[in-house]
């Protein structure tokens, strides 16, 4: 009896020495929201590397990888178009898992937490939710007073429609 303990005790403690505790609560995945004021864009996400690793219409959740290698962020790049709006291109940021790779580890991970299992996972690495407010369409598309220009109903912002005049 006193040997099947000391060998559980040990099993337990040899379970909790090879785990990194972000990589248990958290995953090497993270879903985030991508979001757009207004919505119904088109986003692509793309890797380091520029290929396209996901595509979709706001709002959307998408599923990334935390890491990209050994103490690496995913390091992605998101781009937004819209019919009457600028184009927008920005990084995804990503950060320190503050909470679980680092008190996590501290309490149950511990050196193998902190130094091999999160960095390899990329558990030790957060990605937050995207949320943009588009800007209405490149002023050189926009008439100036007095000056008629010709655009399908899609490419005219939301709020400039209420200013629209009819021609008949």
């Amino acid at each position: 009896m006193r040997s099947t303990c000391l060998l559980l005790t040990i099993t337990l403690l040899f379970l909790v020495a090879c785990t990194g505790c972000a990589s248990i609560i958290c995953g090497s995945t993270k879903t985030i929201t991508v979001s757009s004021n207004p919505s119904g864009a088109n986003f692509s996400i793309q890797n380091k590397e520029g290929k396209e690793i996901h595509s979709g219409v706001t709002p959307s959740t998408v599923t990334l990888k935390r890491g990209r290698g050994y103490f690496a962020a995913g390091d992605y790049t998101i781009s937004f178009t819209k019919a009457g709006y600028k184009p927008m291109d920005m990084p995804i940021k990503q950060g320190l898992e503050a909470g679980w790779y680092v008190l996590g580890n501290f309490v149950f991970g511990g050196l193998i937490g902190w130094v091999i299992v999160d960095p390899l996972t990329g558990a030790m690495w957060t990605i937050e939710d995207i949320n943009v407010d588009l800007k209405a369409g490149a002023g050189a598309w926009l008439p100036t007073p007095g000056e008629v220009f010709i655009v399908s109903l899609d490419q005219v912002p939301l709020d400039l429609r209420p200013k629209m005049v009819r021609i008949r």
